[in-house]
């Protein structure tokens, strides 16, 4: 595709470059001593990107705060709308402040939407993000009421990694730790052949706070090996939690984790280590090394889309 070009500075941007057989242009992310931000896009000339269609692909850095995230992504965008792209398109796979939906006590900001709306200022025509927190509301359009938005699903490449990679996987049970996760606990299903899916509900002690998880359909679990698919793992307290509860008082034989956005803070994958999972599989939304865990890449399924809109 001589119409296109693919901006990034990672592997799932030159993974993306090779699934649309596009031109890469990689970004330099230039940091000051006092901690100022200075992304440069290592064109040769303006016309490497004018009047293109330019996918612009921005994966978090395993170490990099939240914050530079977000703000190296809307300074790169700039550039290239200065740079007169012909078709700007964001790919921005973990949605940050996408959690942040709503104003859920007074006083805070809907973050989501002003997010948003800079994406939109800075001359994006398309964004693209995986399995963002959104759909608790209205899904991903009504936040970009000026622009094309696409949700695609992470799921999908996780459930194929499963299917193509572990022995008998249309024997597990697919669980979601709480009741929002079940419809991605039942596309997991459905790909891996799995006849049952189903979720866990958390429930708070009002006097001590203490968090337990209960089955929300009675499931007989015992001796069953079983999945538990999340959107996000950052402290791994969830869904580690829950496989406690299914190992130890239903008596599951095997809990594995899927799931599509490893955030993980100081400690999550050592909490879930402890629970002795026969796998963990997450996907590259964000970079991560962690040792003994599965990393499958979401490239495809993003070229897929970027074929389908462009």
């Amino acid at each position: 595709m001589s119409d296109i070009c693919v901006i990034g500075d990672t592997g799932l941007g030159s993974g993306i470059a090779a699934g649309l057989s596009a031109k890469f242009i990689k970004i330099d992310n230039r940091v000051f001593p006092d901690g100022e931000l200075a992304p440069r896009i290592l064109v040769e000339k303006v016309e490497d990107v004018k009047n293109k269609n330019v996918i612009a692909v921005f994966q978090k850095g395993e170490s990099e705060s939240i914050n530079n995230y977000v703000l190296r992504t809307f300074l790169t965008l700039s550039t290239l709308n200065r740079y007169e792209a012909g078709r700007l398109v964001a790919v921005f796979p973990y949605f940050a402040y996408a959690r942040q939906d709503n104003e859920f006590r007074l006083g805070e900001p809907v973050s989501c939407g002003i997010v948003a709306k800079i994406f939109e200022d800075v001359g994006v025509t398309d964004f693209i993000t995986v399995t963002s927190h959104v759909h608790r509301i209205t899904g991903i359009t009504k936040w970009f009421p000026n622009i094309k938005a696409y949700d695609i699903s992470g799921i999908t490449s996780l459930a194929e990694f499963v299917k193509n990679n572990v022995k008998a996987a249309e024997d597990f049970i697919v669980f979601a730790p709480d009741g929002e996760g079940l419809p991605w606990a039942k596309e997991m299903a459905d790909i891996i052949g799995s006849k049952q899916a189903s979720a866990l509900e958390k429930e708070r002690d009002v006097n001590t706070g203490e968090i337990s998880q209960k089955l929300v359909e009675d499931v007989d679990v015992r001796g069953k090996n079983i999945l538990i698919v999340d959107d996000i793992v950052s402290t791994g307290k969830t869904i580690a939690r829950a496989a406690n509860m299914l190992r130890k008082q239903k008596g599951a034989k095997k809990v594995a984790f899927a799931y599509v956005h490893p955030v993980h803070s100081p400690g999550a994958l050592e909490l879930m280590r402890k629970e002795f999972p026969p796998f963990i599989v997450t996907t590259d939304t964000i970079e991560t090394s962690g040792k003994g865990i599965e990393v499958v890449s979401v490239a495809k399924v993003i070229s897929t889309k970027i074929k389908e809109i462009l």
